[in-house]
C-alpha cells in the first residue's frame, strides 16, 4: 500500500494573478483549481488531505444597483461556485473570493494572428510581433 499523497499539478503553467484571470476570463473559459470545501479555512500545510476540485471561469454581464452593465466573472464546477463576484463588486471582490478559495488557473497556450500556437509563458510572437491577449 502507498501512503504517500499525490496532489501535485506538474506541467502546467500556473497562475495566482487573479486580476489577470479577471481579463481573462472575459475573453475566453479558464480552467481553475480550487479548494473543495471549507474554502479559507482549510489549510494545505495543517491537512495534505484537503481535497481541490477542476473548475472553469464562466462570465457575463449583469446589471448593477445604479443601472449600469459590467461583467460578473464566477468560478464553478459541477453546480458549485467557488467564486461568485457581483458586478459591484468588481474585480477587487473577485480577487477576494479567489485568495479564500485558494484558486489557481492553468495559463492557456493561445494562437496568434498567423495561425502560429505558442506556449502559455511565451508573451509575444517572434516573427510577427503580436501579443498574447
Amino acid at each position: 500500500m502507498n501512503d504517500d499523497l499525490v496532489r501535485d499539478l506538474s506541467g502546467y503553467t500556473m497562475s495566482r494573478d487573479y486580476r489577470r484571470l479577471w481579463n481573462l476570463a472575459q475573453v475566453q473559459s479558464v480552467v481553475c483549481v480550487v479548494d473543495y470545501g471549507g474554502g479559507a479555512q482549510r489549510d494545505l500545510d495543517a491537512d495534505p488531505y484537503v481535497c481541490r476540485d477542476v473548475a472553469h471561469t464562466i462570465c457575463h454581464s449583469s446589471w448593477t444597483p445604479s443601472g449600469e452593465r459590467a461583467p460578473s466573472v464566477n468560478v464553478s464546477a459541477r453546480g458549485i461556485c467557488y467564486v461568485g463576484a457581483m458586478p459591484e463588486e468588481g474585480v477587487e471582490g473577485f480577487v477576494r473570493q479567489a485568495e479564500a478559495a485558494n484558486l489557481e488557473w492553468i495559463v492557456p497556450a493561445w494562437i496568434c494572428g498567423c495561425g502560429d500556437h505558442h506556449a502559455a509563458d511565451v508573451d509575444e510572437h517572434p516573427d510577427c510581433g503580436e501579443a498574447r491577449p
